[in-house]
């Protein structure tokens, strides 16, 4: 069994989506499963502390034009907005990226902790899962 958590932090956002996932991964691999985390690369976010215990994939970190025209409509806060810097569909698009990259891998759980992703990223990435 596989969880993959989907999870940011940074100097704005803060710590407690990474922190809240970090022991709840703790857990699941203290009863035997496996753990892995997809972050963005913020500045002051914690994917080293990640690393020092699991698995993270790292999306890319994206340029300020990304999010001048690709914004996030879908959030009802533009502070959401920002933290994510591209809208829900970009996200899955780039989650699921990552996740290819890794061979055999069979999801069981996905856990989201983060406020610019709501039941649409949900859904579409449900619809991309097919492809494990």
């Amino acid at each position: 069994m596989t969880v993959i958590f989907r999870c940011d932090s940074s100097s704005e956002i803060g710590s407690g989506h990474v922190m809240r996932c970090l022991n709840l991964a703790k857990e699941i691999r203290y009863r035997g499963k496996d753990s892995i985390f997809i972050c963005k690369p913020n500045d002051g976010c914690l994917i080293d502390l990640i690393k020092n215990d699991f698995k993270v994939l790292e999306l890319p970190n994206n340029p300020a034009q990304i999010f001048e025209i690709n914004i996030n409509k879908e959030c009802n806060s533009n502070i959401y907005k920002k933290w994510l810097g591209w809208n829900q569909i970009d996200d899955v698009n780039y989650t699921i990226s990552c996740l290819k990259k890794i061979d055999n891998l069979s999801i069981d759980y996905v856990v989201i902790d983060h406020y610019s992703l709501d039941i649409k990223w949900e859904k579409y990435f449900l619809d991309k899962l097919s492809i494990f």
